[in-house]
């Protein structure tokens, strides 16, 4: 039989197996099942499994096993589930929690989150159908905090991590901040920087002024003005559009580097103390004190190479 609960004000609802819950208030959930929810005031449920839950209000789940999730408000997760997270607001992560996609406009704080997609920021302004802003929503600095898992991390936001962060892929639209050791598989930085290290198989970083970087290494390193979304980005798994990152346009400055290390290297417009590879063409605008190299190299008439080494095989 068809049930539908329909209710105003604070209320507590405990054991049921409905179809839909609306609250226009304050709502507890204990034990409840239901395909559609829908809470306008703060949210709290406990061992609760939810289709869909839409919230305009601060809310926590615990021990919970939820499909899709709209949060305006803080929110609060505990050692539970979610296919699909859309949030605004501030993310705190109690214990561990999993999480399928996040499309998050907040700070995150978690003990342990592992997720598949990260996605932190707006995509044209447009944030899950709700309202309408500028091209992409500006908090300031977004910091992600705690110890993340997961297939991509994307942000089109300027972002501080602190913590451990262990993702296939690293994509960043806008300023990136750490003091954490980078390790993926593949990075992608459009903006300014200002990172320890970067440990992953192909890195693309878009030079900027006052962007610094100690280490990179990995297989292949591309430092250069233009970005083109190649057939493996294409197919890196990710919520934003290809377009918004081919598209993203600023001026360029000189990125300073200690050390690159890396079989396959391109540069240009960098300062670096010191280059190890294979192969190495040295582009436009760099200033180079050290060389070392196994197999090619080229370097541009506008750029300077102090020290130039070529090493048996």
């Amino acid at each position: 039989m068809t049930r539908k609960i329909s209710s105003m004000g604070a209320n507590t609802h405990s054991g049921i197996n409905v179809d839909s819950i609306k609250n226009m208030g304050d709502a507890k959930l204990y034990d409840c099942v239901a395909e559609t929810v829908k809470v306008m005031g703060e949210t709290y449920c406990e061992s609760c499994k939810f289709e869909t839950i839409n919230c305009m209000g601060e809310s926590y789940f615990e021990s919970s096993d939820i499909g899709k999730a709209k949060i305006m408000g803080e929110t609060e997760i505990k050692n539970s589930k979610i296919k699909e997270l859309n949030a605004m607001g501030n993310i705190k992560v109690v214990e561990t929690a999993k999480i399928d996609n996040i499309k998050a406009m907040g700070n995150i704080n978690a003990d342990n989150l592992e997720c598949g997609i990260l996605s932190v920021g707006s995509k044209s302004g447009n944030f899950f159908g709700i309202i309408k802003i500028g091209k992409f929503f500006n908090t300031g600095n977004v910091r992600l905090k705690g110890n993340f898992f997961g297939e991509t991390l994307e942000s089109v936001l300027s972002i501080s991590l602190d913590g451990i962060f262990k993702f296939k892929n690293l994509i960043f639209l806008n300023s990136l901040k750490s003091l954490c050791e980078i390790e993926c598989e593949e990075f992608y930085s459009l903006d300014r920087i200002e990172l320890q290290s970067i440990n992953s198989e192909y890195v693309f970083i878009r030079p900027f002024s006052g962007s610094k970087v100690k280490n990179i290494v990995g297989s292949k390193v591309m430092i250069c003005r233009d970005f083109s979304v190649t057939d493996e980005f294409k197919k890196i798994p990710k919520n934003y559009s290809d377009g918004i990152y081919e598209d993203y346009d600023k001026d360029v400055g000189i990125l300073e580097i200690d050390l690159i290390e890396a079989d396959e290297i391109y540069i240009e417009n960098v300062n670096v103390n010191c280059i190890r590879g294979q192969n190495i063409i040295i582009g436009k605008n760099c200033n180079v004190k050290k060389v070392e190299y196994t197999n090619e190299f080229e370097a541009s008439k506008d750029s300077i190479i102090n020290e130039k080494i070529k090493e048996g095989n």
